[in-house]
């Protein structure tokens, strides 16, 4: 497995098995949560140039065949959860969607400290 380099910010939870890995830091009185979810059709994102050539003819070909059908989006992703929070206030949680060309947000919520779930007053717009 890779290393981060010696510059990262965050701390790094990493359990061996597990698809999901937490990346924690405090920055400026707010503490920030990632949690990234691997899917299982994680694409390789270091694809050599001959690969990709290879891929990017054949994608041309098929698209024309699949134009008028339903597509599946790409496998090449990964879903984070984002939290940020202070000690007294709110958390601002995003839901998110990385993808090798952008990233999405798919939700915004607004999480009180001693709220349930099912208490959130504003849970975010549909994006």
């Amino acid at each position: 497995a890779a290393k981060a380099p010696r510059d990262f910010a965050f701390e790094i939870e990493d359990k061996p098995g597990n698809e999901t890995i937490t990346l924690t830091r405090k920055y400026k009185g707010e503490e920030i949560k990632v949690t990234v979810h691997m899917s299982e059709d994680l694409g390789d994102f270091e694809e050599d140039e001959e690969e990709e050539k290879g891929e990017e003819e054949k994608a041309e070909k098929e698209k024309d065949e699949e134009e008028d059908d339903e597509e599946e989006s790409d496998p090449r992703y990964v879903e984070l959860v984002v939290n940020v929070s202070k000690k007294s206030g709110p958390t601002l949680e995003f839901e998110v969607i990385a993808e090798p060309d952008g990233i999405t947000i798919n939700s915004l919520a607004v999480k009180y400290p001693n709220a349930s779930d099912e208490d959130i007053p504003y849970a975010g717009p549909e994006f």
